[in-house]
């Protein structure tokens, strides 16, 4: 998605020298995705066009989109094409779980035109993945810090005033062996637990299945 976005300002770059008009842009973009929670593009050297925001999002007066995290892994990235994910937080005005996704944004002739940035609710991913539970196991996912993002112990799922790691839930011996492991779960019962983390996005998926489902036959 994030592709398609930066194809559509790179293809009509004079929507950004519109500030109104990009602010509209972003905005309609926002409303189309329910996922999407703010959508932006910042470029420093833009004189008063500095930053076109969705009309979702305020900031501070001393905010600099070059400090921004998500503007810094796209100009830190080797490759200019890369989409960039940022580390996860909560939203301060909804409670929910995002994570920025950001793309350097070029003109067809190769000039630099700004960074693009969506942020995503995650509690759609959240969702999705419960949907998959079931009575033989479940899978969940764990951030770039090991906070856990779903699970079906609620009391483990992060929220605005807290988190709980793999660590803590006793999960991380799973990931960091890169081998399956025999563990007593939250519930009481055994569990046969498989941890990786993703090399692209350092996300850490975990899958857990009854013992007597691996080992009962």
């Amino acid at each position: 998605a994030v592709d398609t976005f930066v194809k559509g300002i790179s293809m009509s770059p004079k929507l950004l020298d519109d500030y109104e008009g990009i602010i509209k842009w972003l905005d309609d973009l926002a409303d189309q995705y329910d996922d999407i929670s703010v959508a932006y593009i910042g470029n420093p050297d833009r004189n008063d066009y500095t930053f076109a925001e969705s009309g979702h999002f305020e900031h501070e007066a001393d905010w600099k989109v070059e400090e921004r995290p998500w503007y810094l892994n796209v100009i830190n990235a080797k490759d200019k094409d890369e989409v960039c994910i940022s580390e996860p937080y909560i939203d301060s005005k909804t409670g929910l779980y995002c994570i920025t996704l950001s793309k350097a944004v070029y003109d067809k002739n190769g000039k630099f035109l700004g960074v693009f940035g969506a942020d995503f609710y995650f509690d759609k991913l959240a969702t999705i993945l419960s949907n998959s539970y079931t009575d033989e196991g479940y899978a969940f996912l764990a951030d770039q810090e090991g906070r856990i993002i779903n699970h079906p112990n609620k009391s483990y799922e992060i929220s605005a005033d807290r988190s709980v790691t793999l660590e803590q839930a006793g999960y991380i011996d799973a990931v960091d062996s890169g081998e399956s492991i025999t563990m007593k779960d939250y519930d009481g019962s055994r569990k046969v637990v498989y941890g990786l983390t993703d090399t692209y996005s350092k996300f850490n998926v975990i899958c857990v299945k009854n013992w007597g489902v691996i080992y009962g036959k």
